[in-house]
């Protein structure tokens, strides 16, 4: 692994997590609120033995600079910040684009600002229509064991106890709402859900179209049992193998 400091994009300083940097294709792995890349330590190895794996610590959080825009910043800037970043990473070729929670967000916002630019997209446990997915679901809620359960929490309470995120952050978040653009996606989309234990096959179609997720054109979705907030920490093995199953049924290898 290799992480390395890319200095001033948009006026701000990005510390990037990179794994196998000379595979021909990348995919970017982007972080949720008050998290940062080191969430993807265990999936990030699996995944560098094909791909050049990117990590990214998002403005304001992990070890990235937290330098403040002269407005409020929301998920908008984020997405920015990110583009700015791949570029600056000299990409040869569209990448692969998993966001999860707040990152997931971001990449649904990404393909509004940058269509097309993907090759495909992951979206982990995030909702085209944030209150929507609140109201539905029992978020930050892990079902696994508690030492894992205990790690989860620690980073995210230190994480928020640290204040480095603008309140203006999770203003956006609360008012995310993609559903206007998920038709226009026209490249290969997973989404990754966890259950909480109570969301079965029958129930799926009306959560995804209350959610918005099932606007998305051709969208492939992941349910995982007893799972939740956290799946790639949680369950980091049926994470991979979901997301290596649905690359290699796009060629994406």
């Amino acid at each position: 692994m290799l992480i390395h400091r890319i200095h001033l994009i948009r006026n701000n300083r990005f510390v990037v997590r990179e794994y196998n940097p000379s595979a021909p294709q990348a995919i970017v792995l982007v972080h949720g609120h008050d998290r940062d890349g080191a969430d993807f330590a265990e999936v990030a190895a699996d995944l560098s033995r094909d791909f050049r794996v990117i990590i990214p610590d998002l403005r304001f959080h992990g070890l990235s600079d937290a330098t403040l825009f002269d407005h409020p910043a929301g998920i908008a800037d984020l997405a920015q910040d990110l583009h700015g970043l791949m570029a600056a990473l000299d990409i040869a070729q569209p990448a692969i684009l998993h966001g999860h929670s707040l990152g997931g967000m971001i990449a649904l916002d990404y393909w509004r600002q940058y269509p097309g630019s993907v090759k495909a997209l992951i979206i982990d446990d995030a909702f085209p229509h944030f209150v929507e997915g609140m109201r539905m679901f029992d978020l930050f809620a892990p079902t696994v064991d508690l030492a894992v359960q205990a790690r989860i929490n620690a980073k995210s309470f230190a994480n928020a106890a640290a204040g480095r995120v603008p309140a203006s952050v999770w203003d956006s978040i609360l008012a995310f709402d993609a559903r206007p653009w998920l038709p226009t996606i026209n490249v290969p989309t997973l989404a990754l859900l966890g259950d909480r234990g109570w969301v079965d096959a029958t129930k799926l179609p009306d959560v995804l179209d209350a959610i918005g997720t099932a606007l998305i054109p051709g969208v492939r979705v992941e349910m995982f049992a007893h799972c939740g907030h956290f799946i790639a920490l949680e369950q980091s093995a049926q994470w991979c193998a979901a997301v290596r199953h649905f690359l290699d049924q796009c060629g994406l290898h």
